[in-house]
Formats: structure tokens, C-alpha cells, sequence
């Protein structure tokens, strides 16, 4: 009886020798079991290198999928997808763990020209399926993040481009879809986007041709959406539960510089509208512009309440490093600039602090939560509260600008328009009263206001009226005061 071909051992060396003239599913029975294999076996990854695999599989995939691929949704065409995916979860598991290993898999697929270009003609057509999109995250975290010779010696423009069009391609938080199917490899895409930044954090090795600056600066620098920027913020919040941030301050320093440019490009948008803000704030809400830099202060907002707040166990002080590298005076007076602004919208077009009856709902004007206006001194509140806490240079601004100091008090108010202020609002009182009795002292001198009693009783007995002052012709209209009885 003949012996059956599928249950004789063939050694790797004559498969890999062989392997361009096998048919195409024995290519993937091939690479499913090496795929196995190779994992936990070092002298077959070693074999691999050796014998120069990826490369042969890497022309082979040029040869009968780039040539033949078409758009038609056909067996033959899924068949190929199938091929590509084992392919890199293949090329994942072979990486493994050894840094020798990686730099020679590294060359054999980056550094050989054509390798090089038949990775990259793949890489470009398959980008958008999610089984390559994980194994391609955790393939470029072993060799372009894991490998710090790489990282330092051989990672430029043209492989760091990789990373960013791989992210781009990618639904971050696709998750929060009720859309269950491929939930597997969506988690999968998300863990492996947390361990790339969360890595990329912790490191400051410099980008080898790209000068001075961190792989988080490049990343940052090309971010046109800010999404990159988001994934730092989610990052930064989850790692907060460990206590041990390992956040290298290089990277630090540069996400403060971040927060500083985003208040001061915020400031110059609002106080260029402030005269035509309450007539124009739509249009400047749906501007790009003024969307993006939003979306980086409310980032900036979350990221340095973590850093700020959380007590790092590693003995690096990041509270220090961002008091040093944002200038107090400076960032107060554009905030102070830009609430005073955004006060007349608020005030004056959706009445902000005035509570509603039922029947005055539907009547009144309200702003749209999907509306970056929605929150905007939350988050500028929420950053003042927590760089006040320990800070002596807030506390001293504050009592060499005590008017200010009694602006900021207007604000512990109900606020339709940004909620949860008041609290952050309490939280930067407290901590600027903290150990400080000047700023105590500007609370205790406090008094309540006095009406002229002629004034009130006129009030009171008239009920609303209106009052015009004759030396600037100015109307106030004053509500009516009960009489006690």
C-alpha cells in the first residue's frame, strides 16, 4: 500500500527548498504548521533565517497574488487572503523574542530591496483586514519598538511611515460598537495599540536621520486627526491604575509643549471672533481648526490630570517636570483670556446659570453636546485645578492678581453649558488655599453685596423694572424682590 504523502515527515530544509512548486493549499497547510511549530522552537526559527523562508514566501506572494489578484469576491481571490494572513501570523511567531533573530529577519525583509517591495505592495493591499492588521501591530512592536538596535540604529521615515499608515488604517475603539462580529481580533488590535504607545512612553531613544526627538514626537508631529494623541491619553489613564507610569520625562516635556501651543492657538481663535462670537459661534465651532485644538486641549486636560495627581513609584517627579515646563503666568493669562470671552456666548445666548421651567425648554437656546463649545471651560477649569495643586507660582499669580483670583470664584456657579465646572471649580479654591493664608485672606475679606435701601424699596414696591443711568444711557433691568410680610 502506498504511503500517504500527507503523513510523511519531510524535513524543513527540503519543504523550504521545495516550497515554491507545491500547490497553494499546501502552502497554507505548510504555514499553519510552521506557525505552530516555530513558536516555542528555537532551532526552527533559526532554520528559517538560515534558509532565507520569508524571503522565498515574500516572492511567491508577489508571483501569484499580485499578479492574479482581482476584484472579484471568488474562491480563488479569499483563498489568497487566507495566504496572507497565515503568512503573517507566520512572520509574528517566527520574530519571537531573541534581538539577533529579529535584526536578521529585520534585514531580510527591510533592508533587501525587493524584499522590501513585494512586503510593501502586500502590506498597501491588505491593510484594511483586521487578521493582518494584528499581526502586523505585533510584528512591527517586536522588530521596530521591542529591538532598541533597531529603534536606535536603523528605524527612519520610511519604516516609521509603516506604523502610521498601519494605525490609520485602523478603527481604534471599534469596540464600542454593539457589532459583535470579529470581536476577537478587534480586542486583539486594541491591546496591541496599548502595548505599542505604552512602550513608546516609556522611551526616549532617538529616531536615527530624524534628529533629536523622540518616537512619540515624530508620531505626534504627524498626527493630523489627533487620534494618535488620543490613544496616548487612554494609555496614560489606564496605566494610572498600576501607580508606576514609567513615562521617560523627555516625552513628558513634549506632551506639555503640546498643551501650551493648543491653549495658545485657542486663545488667538476666540479673541479674533470675540467681537462676533455670539453671532458666529457656529460657524467657529465646525471650523477644522478650532475642532482639532479642542480635541488637544481636552487630551492635555486628561493627560496632566493623571500626571499631576497620580504618585509616581518609579522617583521620577512629573508633577515637577510639568511645573517647570508650563509657564504659570503665561498659561493663566491666555485661559483667563479665553473665559472671559466665552463668558458673553454663554451668558448672553444660552443663560447658562438660569434654570429652566418645563414650558421654557423647548423656547429656550440650547448647545448641542456635539458642539466643542459644549465643555470648553470644563476642560480649562479641570487643567487650572489640578496645576494649582502644590504649585506656589499659581498661588502667588493669584495674589498678585487678586481680581482675577474673585473672577475664577464667579465660576462656582451651575453652568448649563459646562457641566462638572463648578466642582473643578471648588477643587482649584481648595488647592490654592491650601497652606496659603494670602489667598485665605482674599476669601475672608469677602462681603456681600449692599442694594441702596431706597433703591430696593422702589424695587420691591414697583416690581421689574427698568432703570436708565443718564450718564451713559445704560439700561438694566432689575427682577422683582418679594416683600417679606
Amino acid at each position: 500500500m502506498e504511503e500517504n504523502n500527507s503523513n510523511k515527515f519531510i524535513p524543513l530544509k527540503e519543504q523550504i527548498n521545495s516550497y515554491s512548486s507545491y500547490s497553494l493549499n499546501e502552502k497554507l497547510n505548510i504555514l499553519r504548521k510552521l506557525s505552530r511549530d516555530i513558536t516555542f522552537n528555537e532551532d526552527y526559527q533559526q532554520e528559517i533565517i538560515d534558509n532565507n523562508f520569508i524571503p522565498i514566501i515574500l516572492n511567491d506572494l508577489n508571483n501569484i497574488i499580485l499578479s492574479n489578484y482581482n476584484d472579484n469576491d471568488n474562491k480563488e481571490n479569499k483563498d489568497y487572503l487566507t495566504y496572507v494572513r497565515i503568512f503573517f501570523m507566520f512572520l509574528h511567531n517566527e520574530i519571537g523574542n531573541d534581538s539577533i533573530k529579529q535584526k536578521s529577519i529585520f534585514n531580510q525583509i527591510f533592508i533587501q530591496e525587493n524584499n522590501f517591495l513585494f512586503f510593501s505592495k502586500i502590506f498597501n493591499k491588505y491593510i484594511t483586514d483586521l487578521k493582518v492588521q494584528k499581526f502586523l501591530l505585533g510584528t512591527i512592536y517586536k522588530l521596530f519598538i521591542l529591538n532598541t538596535y533597531i529603534l536606535t540604529n536603523e528605524l527612519n521615515k520610511t519604516y516609521v511611515d509603516i506604523l502610521l499608515i498601519l494605525l490609520e488604517n485602523v478603527n481604534y475603539k471599534e469596540l464600542s460598537v454593539t457589532n459583535e462580529d470579529n470581536k476577537k481580533d478587534k480586542e486583539d488590535i486594541n491591546d496591541w495599540i496599548h502595548i505599542i504607545f505604552t512602550y513608546i512612553l516609556k522611551n526616549d531613544e532617538l529616531i536615527k536621520k530624524e534628529g533629536n526627538i523622540t518616537l512619540l514626537n515624530l508620531i505626534l508631529n504627524r498626527d493630523k486627526n489627533n487620534i494618535y494623541l488620543e490613544i496616548v491619553r487612554d494609555v496614560i489613564e489606564y496605566l494610572k491604575q498600576s501607580k508606576i507610569l514609567l513615562i521617560s520625562l523627555k516625552n513628558i516635556i513634549y506632551l506639555c509643549e503640546i498643551f501650551s501651543e493648543s491653549i495658545s492657538k485657542l486663545n488667538n481663535i476666540i479673541t479674533q471672533n470675540s467681537n462676533n462670537l455670539n453671532e458666529n459661534y457656529e460657524l467657529i465651532s465646525s471650523n477644522i481648526e478650532f475642532i482639532l485644538v479642542n480635541k488637544k486641549i481636552i487630551c492635555g486636560s486628561d493627560i496632566t490630570a493623571v500626571l499631576l495627581t497620580t504618585e509616581d513609584l518609579n522617583n521620577n517627579d512629573y508633577r515637577s517636570t510639568i511645573l517647570t515646563h508650563i509657564e504659570t503666568i503665561s498659561i493663566f493669562n491666555q485661559i483667563l483670556q479665553i473665559l472671559k470671552s466665552t463668558d458673553v456666548l454663554y451668558d448672553k445666548t444660552f443663560n447658562r446659570s438660569k434654570g429652566e421651567k418645563d414650558s421654557e425648554k423647548k423656547l429656550n437656546l440650547h448647545l448641542d453636546r456635539s458642539n466643542f463649545f459644549y465643555g470648553l471651560q470644563t476642560n480649562l477649569v479641570k487643567f487650572m485645578s489640578n496645576f494649582c495643586y502644590k504649585n506656589e507660582k499659581a498661588k502667588n499669580f493669584f495674589i498678585e492678581n487678586p481680581k482675577e483670583f474673585y473672577y475664577m470664584l464667579n465660576h462656582l456657579k451651575m453652568d448649563k453649558c459646562n457641566p462638572v465646572k463648578y466642582e473643578y471649580s471648588v477643587l482649584m479654591i481648595k488647592a490654592l488655599c491650601e497652606e496659603c493664608s494670602k489667598i485665605q485672606k482674599l476669601i475672608n475679606e469677602l462681603k456681600p453685596m449692599e442694594m441702596d435701601p431706597l433703591l430696593k424699596d422702589y424695587i420691591v414696591n414697583k416690581g421689574k423694572q427698568k432703570i436708565t443711568f443718564a450718564e451713559n444711557e445704560k439700561e438694566i433691568y432689575f427682577s422683582m424682590l418679594n416683600k417679606k410680610k
